[in-house]
């Protein structure tokens, strides 16, 4: 596709769910007789042209008003035609990189993506759009000002801020926020409550990243509002050295602690991830999870963690240590048996009362998502339903792991209380 086509190419949805482009005519006349100069030129200036469309489409919009022209009789402007053109290439570049980035590790493709963001359908009576819905390209144009920026920029913001993107990517593991826009928003209360009630960080490490967290936004967030007050707005960029230095600083001051910028970036990157896991689960109820007796991807010898933990048999172990071990490894895994068994079963009545043929999609799906590990959109497809949204409600994965995991624990702990051991 030549740089000026896409201005009246439309990428769209097959019914195979592939993208496709099609020759919006409409649209090509009118760009062509607009910019003649441009057709044959491959270095476009991108902004001046979409300038010109928006205020033709908007002087369109005025004019119609003015004349009390009622919008739902009124044709679509060429000049919109050419933006939502434009706005469809943007979106799906945008699913593809999401891919290229993202897709490998932690399973999907751009085609479970297309269908949440790819959604214009070109028709030239805006009679006909509105007896429809407003496509995303619609949106983000209506929401679009040239003197912000330009558009291809505006695009792939919102689209990655859409509602049903964002949630495929949350219950994928997938947080499109930086480390340091997290950061930058969360208190150091709010650290403190997550990291002792979700991660069970000790006092002491709590405590330090409490102290840095309030060392960052003493230089980070003065740095940004200097740099709002002088026009520059933007997304929250990594520290510079010399902001890293000056956190050192502060840091040094607080806890009589000495560290290099290196060790400040690295403890601050190690905070955003753990607040980014806390903030993926909130949303979707999925925590980040290794298999116990898959092997470990990179291990020279293959092993998996499950032969990582201490061998209760060893000889180097103390007698009363290998005896409690062998003991509440056991215990352990009976305990987790005994509450997955009775949650799901209690999961099970319920839905017998509700609908009988509820159950088989039941218990396939939760077996496609944890033992084949499958998403949600896949899943629906094999069970019957339309979405995954409608998979999500059927298993409601963080209530059935809340109660796994306090019932487990419940019974592990009577356990662990009624064994007699000589200290």
């Amino acid at each position: 596709m030549s740089s000026a086509s896409k201005y009246w190419s439309l990428i769209r949805l097959d019914a195979t769910g592939n993208s496709r482009v099609e020759e919006i005519t409409v649209a090509k006349a009118f760009f062509t007789s607009t910019f003649p100069e441009v057709i044959t030129n491959e270095n476009l200036v991108d902004a001046q042209i979409q300038r010109q469309l928006w205020e033709d489409w908007r002087t369109s919009l005025t004019v119609n008003q003015a004349s009390k022209v009622s919008t739902n009789n009124t044709t679509v402007h060429p000049a919109e035609l050419c933006l939502r053109c434009f706005i469809s290439s943007v979106i799906e570049q945008v699913c593809i990189q999401l891919e290229i980035n993202f897709g490998n590790n932690y399973g999907f493709t751009r085609r479970e993506l297309f269908p949440l963001v790819l959604n214009d359908v070109i028709e030239l009576s805006s009679k006909q759009q509105q007896r429809s819905y407003t496509s995303v390209a619609c949106e983000i144009l209506q929401s679009y000002n040239p003197e912000r920026g330009n558009l291809s920029t505006w695009t792939s913001k919102l689209v990655k801020q859409h509602r049903e993107l964002k949630a495929f990517l949350i219950e994928h593991g997938i947080y499109l926020v930086t480390d340091w826009a997290i950061l930058n928003d969360t208190n150091s209360e709010q650290l403190q409550r997550i990291f002792q009630e979700f991660h069970h960080l000790s006092e002491s490490e709590i405590k330090l990243a409490a102290v840095l967290l309030k060392s960052y936004h003493l230089v980070y967030r003065r740095d940004r509002r200097t740099a709002r007050k002088s026009g520059k707005q933007g997304q929250c960029l990594p520290p510079t050295t010399e902001q890293l230095q000056q956190i050192s600083q502060q840091f040094h001051l607080k806890c009589n602690l000495e560290l290099k910028p290196s060790e400040i970036m690295s403890r601050l990157q190690n905070i955003a991830k753990l607040l980014r896991e806390y903030r993926i689960y909130i949303r979707s109820g999925v925590y980040k999870t290794e298999s116990l007796d898959a092997p470990i991807v990179g291990s020279e010898n293959a092993y998996t963690l499950v032969e990582k933990i201490p061998n209760p048999d060893s000889k180097n172990d103390e007698e009363e240590q290998n005896e409690f071990l062998q003991f509440y490894r056991k215990e352990f895994t009976n305990s987790l048996d005994l509450a997955l068994k009775t949650i799901i079963n209690h999961r099970l009545n319920s839905l017998e009362k509700q609908n009988n043929s509820l159950i088989n999609q039941y218990t396939t799906a939760l077996h496609l998502y944890h033992c084949q590990r499958q998403n949600m959109t896949e899943i629906a497809r094999q069970i019957g339903l339309q979405a995954q949204y409608q998979v999500t409600r059927l298993l409601k994965l963080k209530q059935l792991r809340t109660e796994v995991r306090q019932l487990m624990l419940k019974n592990l702990l009577a356990s662990v209380l009624n064994q007699q051991f000589s200290i």
